[in-house]
């Protein structure tokens, strides 16, 4: 490592190890300009952090965050399991274990392959498990409206093995998505009334992403979107 690089990495390790002592530091780094689409030059930054000390949690975890970042998804999941073997109840890696394994189960599910999108998706089950129900929560629904952008054989796909695993914890949760499919497979707009007002627009966005068009969205709610 040249001098250049080893003056970058000590400083970002001053940084790091200062950092770490606000429990925002994680989440920020997504907003500072290390991030602002510039995961290459973060993940050499870290890895001269690494080179240093191998066993910083917070130099790893940031790692695994721009290797998922950059679609290495593999490299990201044995980062953040890096970070699980130094302190096995760090939510940021638990956190992204869960979202990496629904990435990838995305990917297979877009493939039609059912099998290992089924494994992924319980993987990333047993870390959800170790979440915040609320975290969890959001996430999982996150995941069921990436999955609807993909059209209904894939969401249709999702929901059923996020049901399988587990429909009494996320059953009501993912009402809005699962009422979008109903809506969808019976074009029966009139569904949209069985909800609440505001549950009508959630709903309607969902719809939209599955049909790709306007089809199926209610006058009153393209209007309000118009004015």
């Amino acid at each position: 490592m040249n001098m250049r690089c080893q003056g970058k990495a000590l400083l970002c390790y001053i940084w790091v190890n200062t950092m770490r002592h606000f429990p925002f530091s994680i989440r920020f780094l997504k907003s500072t300009q290390l991030y602002l689409g510039k995961h290459d030059e973060a993940l050499s930054v870290f890895n001269s952090v690494l080179e240093i000390n191998p066993k910083n949690e917070y130099a790893l975890s940031n790692k695994g965050f721009a290797l998922g970042n950059l679609g290495r998804h593999e490299e990201a999941l044995e980062t953040f399991n890096q970070v699980l073997g130094i302190n096995p109840k760090n939510e940021y890696a638990l956190e992204n274990l869960f979202v990496v394994n629904l990435n990838l189960a995305l990917k297979e599910l877009k493939v039609n392959n059912l099998g290992n999108a089924s494994k992924l998706i319980k993987t990333a089950h047993e870390y959800s498990s170790k979440l915040k129900d609320e975290d969890a929560n959001a996430l999982t629904i996150d995941f069921l409206k990436e999955a609807a952008e993909s059209g209904m054989p894939v969401v249709k796909a999702a929901v059923h093995e996020i049901l399988k695993l587990n429909g009494d914890k996320y059953g009501d949760k993912i009402k809005p998505i699962t009422k979008a499919i109903e809506i969808v497979e019976t074009e029966d707009m009139q569904k949209y009334y069985d909800l609440q007002v505001e549950e009508r627009e959630i709903v309607a966005d969902i719809v939209r992403k599955i049909t790709k068009s306007d089809d199926l969205i209610p006058e009153e709610i393209k209007r309000k979107e118009r004015s």
